[in-house]
């Protein structure tokens, strides 16, 4: 999954967890329109808003381990939000 996808599926995860746009802004050190934007395209078009539409040809598709990597973002506890990214998906590779 590329890492777009999987920094987006994160920053709605914050966002469902009640951090705000700044602070999630802050977090990727991204412009807070990027933020707002990621949220607007989730509300609009659901799990199709996270990945990024090339040009012409087949859209791609969800792959099952997809599916399981966001599934798992959605698992993790919320005292586990303020862990640095790079140990956030240490947590998510490991085998419980």
């Amino acid at each position: 999954m590329p890492q777009k996808v999987k920094d987006r599926a994160e920053v709605i995860r914050l966002n469902a967890h009640g951090w705000y746009v700044e602070k999630i802004a802050a977090h990727f050190d991204w412009d807070k329109q990027t933020v707002r934007d990621v949220l607007h395209k989730w509300r609009k078009q659901g799990l199709e808003g996270l990945w990024e539409l090339p040009g012409r040809g087949l859209k791609p598709k969800w792959k099952e381990e997809d599916i399981v990597f966001l599934e798992e973002c959605l698992r993790i506890e919320s005292d586990q939000l303020l862990l640095p990214r790079d140990q956030w998906y240490n947590l998510l590779a490991r085998d419980d």
